[in-house]
């Protein structure tokens, strides 16, 4: 397990480490220090984290995954997978957190995802609820 929990401070250099360590190893335990994804993952849960380099199918809405923002390492789930043109390899992903589900997130480059999440997956009824709840707000 990393000791380097989920949303904590991450210089690029510690990313590119702990992104390493992924791909090499294939997954990785993390623990996380955040309420974001709460009740799904709780404060203290480890998450196994796995490589989306060679991941297949590719991600989908609600498949939770951490990544780096530029300073943190985040733990949120898939909301929308954008073809918006960038320098990396064209795609960008928008995430958002249980907590704040009628929020969007900056859109994160697919070269900043460190990976899916496995062994925690928001619920059927919860999904249904967030979509209720984004269409009434109208942040679909």
């Amino acid at each position: 397990m990393i000791n380097n929990p989920s949303n904590f401070k991450c210089n690029e250099p510690k990313f590119e480490l702990i992104k390493k360590a992924i791909l090499t190893k294939g997954e990785l335990d993390i623990k996380i220090i955040s309420d974001s994804m709460s009740p799904v993952i709780k404060i203290g849960d480890i998450a196994k984290v796995i490589s989306i380099k060679n991941y297949k199918p590719e991600l989908k809405t609600f498949d939770i995954i951490l990544y780096w923002n530029g300073s943190l390492l985040i733990c949120h789930y898939v909301w929308n997978l954008n073809q918006i043109i960038n320098n990396n390899d064209g795609r960008n992903i928008t995430t958002r957190s249980i907590k704040e589900s009628g929020n969007n997130g900056v859109p994160i480059s697919f070269d900043h995802i460190l990976g899916k999440i496995i062994d925690h997956q928001i619920p059927l009824w919860r999904k249904i609820v967030i979509i209720l709840k984004n269409y009434i707000n109208q942040t679909l």
